[in-house]
């Protein structure tokens, strides 16, 4: 490889945006300099997706189940110097050929892939391991020479670098993750909105009102929310006719992270409800000039209580003549003598009073009905007029 064709290699790989993209590059990047068996990346698991990396995909299996195994006690890497402060390896340096064939590893892997000799670029994050690459050669092409482990040595700071950028991305991707699930379950109805205008964080309650403000107040009883929010279109223009007062202002500018309140935006059609718009600045402008905040609140007029003659207009005649009786008090056997009913008859309508009213008990029935003085009836129309005390 060139030198020139070297430097591109090394472009690519820090351009890489994931351990399967950066594997490849570096297998690329040693393939063209340094003959080899195989080439194999193990990464750590809790940093990584992957267990590792082939560049042999015949052979992988032998390495992901040595790696699945934890064989942390085999006699190879027991001798091994590999730490902080060691970073590029010839394994024969450290683990004379006689010691290595009575390792486990040398049995579990090697032997199936017909390999005799190694070298290992090592990616440290301070004190932790997180992952190796290996060349592995056979008999045939013999051990490393120190010209090829110097080479090694100059694309190991590149490797480590790498690595440790994805091993950061991963994480930050984790903890965005945790932050995302935090804010669905706050009690607020509150999005954020990058200033490309994309959704970042936001609330399961602030979807909610979300999808109120742009299908009406049926989606109220929705029962299953979505997991991702649609920011109403008029929103979004909102926040797009704000961005130059944003700017003019000076508001973007590197500064604290404080909302600053912008605007309210009432509904055009449903009353109560509104989104109060804030923008939060960012710490740097290095790719955004910061964050809206969008606050959804929905004000519903409380429903007037419902007067007794509402609660007994789902009841037949018989049976407001029944629920009015029993709000007085009286038992089924007088409210039988009264009406001139059978018992029997009394507790069956009793009982589809229940059931019609939603309720339990005679006393939730009282307490609805407490306010009903008397009722009586026109023979002609059999309606029946509830007196109410002021």
């Amino acid at each position: 490889m060139t030198d020139t064709a070297e430097h591109e290699a090394l472009a690519r790989l820090h351009g890489a945006t994931n351990p399967s993209r950066m594997g490849k590059v570096m297998f690329d990047l040693v393939s063209a300099r340094i003959p080899h068996e195989l080439l194999f990346i193990a990464f750590l698991p809790i940093k990584f997706e992957l267990p590792s990396l082939c560049s042999e995909q015949k052979y992988k299996v032998y390495c992901d189940a040595y790696i699945r195994d934890t064989n942390k006690y085999d006699i190879w890497l027991r001798r091994s110097p590999v730490g902080p402060s060691v970073k590029t390896v010839r394994h024969s340096d450290h683990t004379p050929q006689s010691i290595l064939k009575r390792s486990l590893f040398y049995r579990e892997v090697m032997t199936p892939a017909n390999l005799e000799y190694g070298a290992s670029l090592v990616a440290w994050h301070g004190d932790q391991w997180l992952a190796t690459l290996t060349v592995f050669r056979n008999a045939r092409q013999g051990d490393l020479s120190d010209d090829e482990m110097a080479q090694l040595a100059k694309w190991q700071i590149h490797f480590e670098a790498m690595v440790q950028r994805l091993a950061i991305a991963k994480e930050e991707r984790l903890e965005e993750d945790s932050v995302s699930n935090f804010i669905w379950s706050l009690p607020t109805s509150t999005c954020f909105v990058k200033w490309d205008m994309t959704p970042s964080h936001f609330t399961a309650s602030a979807v909610e009102l979300s999808n109120v403000w742009r299908k009406g107040l049926s989606m109220l009883a929705l029962k299953g929310l979505p997991s991702r929010i649609t920011v109403p279109k008029d929103l979004l223009e909102t926040l797009s006719r704000l961005k130059p007062r944003i700017e003019s202002a000076k508001l973007a500018r590197p500064g604290p992270l404080r909302a600053v309140a912008l605007e309210t935006v009432e509904h055009p059609r449903i009353r109560g409800l509104v989104a109060k718009i804030y923008f939060i600045p960012s710490k740097s402008l290095t790719l955004s000039r910061g964050r809206f905040m969008i606050e959804f609140h929905l004000d519903q007029p409380s429903a007037p209580p419902k007067l007794p003659s509402t609660y007994l207009s789902v009841l037949s005649r018989s049976e407001r003549k029944v629920a009015v009786e029993a709000a007085k008090g009286l038992s089924n056997e007088e409210i039988a003598q009264v009406l001139r009913k059978s018992k029997g008859t009394v507790k069956v309508q009793m009982a589809q009073v229940y059931k019609k009213m939603k309720l339990k008990s005679r006393a939730q029935l009282a307490s609805i009905l407490s306010r009903a003085t008397n009722s009586t009836f026109s023979p002609a129309t059999g309606n029946e007029t509830i007196q109410v005390l002021d």
